[in-house]
């Protein structure tokens, strides 16, 4: 047993030591010199339609044309908010007042390629009055069949029928069931969600339509449906009247330009379609939650997030924070919370816009160790020493998350975020200089600023009860999922 026990201890201190020079020139590497210091970044290319905004971005996508219809959710009630991402989906199943959702169904495999949905929130830097809490519909097919898909998607959006009242509890069920199941299989993203809602107003509704409230009202509406049918039913109306409207609309498409300019010919009558609705949004009152919190569920492993506002000052970001933001990923979290701790992982989640910033460990045995670990990074930063060959590796890893290969679909999508979060192409080019220029100095500089992860901290724990409520004197609030 003391064999085994010291072989454990020379194990735990070999993990904890840096490879070393001799062992990294063992292995196949890019020299910095080899990468390209200005890079060729795809734009889109914005116009207007009437008052509806219309994102072009022209690519070779062999004939398929990408097609994202969005719908500013600016001003909806919390109320509503809580209910969009189920909106969205019955929508996307149900069928029209012309179509059950049987043939709708059959149409759909006919003429695209699928037709789904997904939230996304846009601000621009140091621009909180610019955000925009987007709805997307999101539908893909074959230049032969475009005027046949757009047709059929512009009667499912404004024609959409909420009367098949057996579907629609069927939906309901099915979504919680599967939403019941990713909460308890891959929870992070509950714990992650509530952190960040406590950070902008963007994390404020992703918590309302993607986070933990959005989850206890859809298992409300899945235990009570038959009291709360009527209810629901009402607020389907609501949301359909109220954000299905020209107002709200903006669009964007990744095509060949034959189809971009086909698309462009039809927008006009897509738009008739739809009633032209109001300009005027109030902000909606959020709610407010504990700064830690624990959620409980059957699961045997927990997930530990922790995050804070790492630049009050958007500005004092640059590009050489995400070579730190490498380190950190592949090297401090890697040895101290997976290797160390045991986790299946630990990331980090990082928005350059707002400059928030949280860690998350996966499927994590501890509770007190991760978090010690996340509080401790800011002492690690500042006393960083790194060889020569290790920072170059770090500096090219970086610079491939800023280039990477992606397809026609992805491109497109890429430039349209970026477009909306008001990211140019000058600013990309300036981070690839940053990357490139990198020194340890600048690594260490960061530190203060990881100050705030310890000190002015949200924090979320979802995962096994038990282990929560042993650490509960961690937690302002301890909920049962």
């Amino acid at each position: 047993m003391a064999e085994l026990v010291q072989y454990t201890q020379n194990l735990l201190s070999a993990q904890s030591q840096p490879n070393d020079e001799q062992t990294l020139a063992l292995l196949p590497s890019l020299h910095i010199d080899d990468l390209n210091p200005n890079l060729d970044f795809f734009q889109t290319v914005p116009e207007t339609t009437g008052d509806c905004t219309l994102l072009l971005n022209e690519l070779d996508t062999y004939s398929i044309s990408y097609i994202d219809f969005g719908f500013n959710c600016s001003g909806l009630s919390t109320a509503s908010l809580t209910y969009l991402d189920l909106f969205g989906t019955i929508v996307t199943e149900i069928g029209t007042t012309d179509m059950d959702f049987m043939q709708f169904a059959k149409e759909i495999n006919m003429f695209t390629g699928g037709f789904s949905h997904t939230f996304s929130t846009y601000q621009k830097k140091m621009q909180p009055e610019t955000l925009q809490p987007i709805l997307w519909f999101q539908a893909k097919t074959l230049s032969v069949y475009l005027d046949d898909a757009l047709t059929l998607i512009r009667q499912t959006l404004s024609q959409v029928s909420f009367h098949d009242r057996s579907r629609i509890r069927d939906i309901v069920q099915r979504e919680f069931a599967w939403a019941e199941h990713s909460v308890q299989s891959e929870g992070y993203n509950l714990a992650a969600v509530r952190v960040f809602s406590h950070l902008s107003p963007s994390g404020k509704y992703n918590e309302q339509v993607t986070g933990a409230t959005a989850y206890l009202v859809l298992k409300e509406l899945a235990a009570h449906y038959d009291e709360l049918e009527e209810q629901f039913l009402h607020i389907l109306e609501e949301l359909k009247t109220e954000l299905l409207v020209q107002s709200r609309f903006l669009c964007s498409i990744t095509a060949g330009k034959n189809d971009i300019l086909r698309f462009k010919e039809q927008l006009p009558g897509f738009l008739k379609a739809f009633p032209q609705g109001n300009n005027g949004h109030v902000p909606p009152q959020f709610p407010k939650y504990p700064l830690k919190q624990a959620f409980c569920t059957p699961a045997e492993v927990t997930y530990n997030i922790q995050g804070c506002n790492l630049f009050p000052d958007p500005d004092a970001y640059n590009g050489q924070f995400e070579v730190l933001r490498t380190w950190l990923s592949r090297d401090y979290l890697w040895n101290t919370v997976r290797q160390v701790g045991g986790a299946y992982g630990c990331f980090i989640q990082f928005n350059q816009i707002t400059g928030n910033l949280a860690f998350v460990s996966y499927r994590d045995p501890q509770i007190v160790k991760t978090f010690a670990a996340y509080n401790n990074t800011w002492e690690q930063v500042e006393n960083i020493e790194l060889a020569p060959p290790v920072l170059q590796q770090l500096i090219i890893g970086t610079y491939g998350s800023f280039d990477p290969h992606q397809g026609p679909a992805a491109l497109g999508a890429t430039a349209r975020n970026e477009y909306l979060s008001g990211v140019t192409s000058s600013d990309k080019q300036r981070r690839i200089g940053e990357i490139l220029s990198t020194e340890v100095a600048d690594l260490q500089a960061f530190a203060p600023y990881l100050k705030n992860l310890s000190k002015k901290n949200a924090l979320a724990t979802i995962g096994n009860s038990a282990k929560i409520r042993e650490n509960s004197s961690l937690y302002d609030d301890i909920i049962e999922l």
